[in-house]
């Protein structure tokens, strides 16, 4: 046990004559401190909220792609000619001199009622007309407008009905 008194005793005395810190010691350490929080880099702002930005942002593109993708009735279609229709005109990939006035297609019952989509060869909706109860459409100038010579198009017709098919076409034609 000596040996340990020894010790605490040693440290004691130590402790007395250790040289104290003067106020000048202490106040360049606190400027020190102050000078480097002056020069402290300014926070960036957290990235996570960006993350959950861009994250958003992706989220809604798709659903709009996937939208536009659901609204396109035929996306990728037989551009052999269309449907087997006879009736149907224009159709059978026809070449036409001028835009079409009128569009006609077979009767599907008494009670049904038709509604015509004009597209362009990328099956984007150009054009579509009201529900009619007869089995054709006239086109105005307006809707001839959109026909571009040197293209395809291609018109299909959405049929409500208790004797009628969901839809008839597509019926292809050329505009020269």
């Amino acid at each position: 046990m000596d040996n340990d008194d020894d010790d605490l005793q040693l440290r004691a005395e130590a402790k007395r004559h250790a040289p104290r810190p003067s106020a000048a010691h202490d106040e360049a350490v606190l400027s020190a401190a102050r000078a480097k929080a002056r020069h402290k880099k300014p926070r960036r702002p957290q990235r996570r909220w960006l993350m959950a930005g861009v994250g958003l942002a992706a989220s809604v593109f798709l659903a709009i792609g996937l939208l536009q993708t659901q609204s396109t009735v035929v996306p990728d279609v037989d551009r052999s000619g269309g449907g087997a229709d006879a009736a149907a005109w224009p159709s059978g990939n026809v070449e036409l001199s001028s835009q079409p006035t009128e569009f006609r297609w077979s009767e599907q019952g008494d009670d049904s009622r038709y509604r015509l989509r004009l597209h362009n060869d990328a099956a984007e909706l150009l054009w579509e007309s009201d529900w009619v109860l007869t089995a054709q459409v006239s086109v105005d100038e307006e809707v001839a407008a959109l026909l571009s010579s040197g293209e395809r198009y291609f018109w299909i017709v959405n049929v409500e009905g208790s004797m009628s098919n969901p839809s008839m076409g597509p019926y292809w034609f050329r505009i020269q």
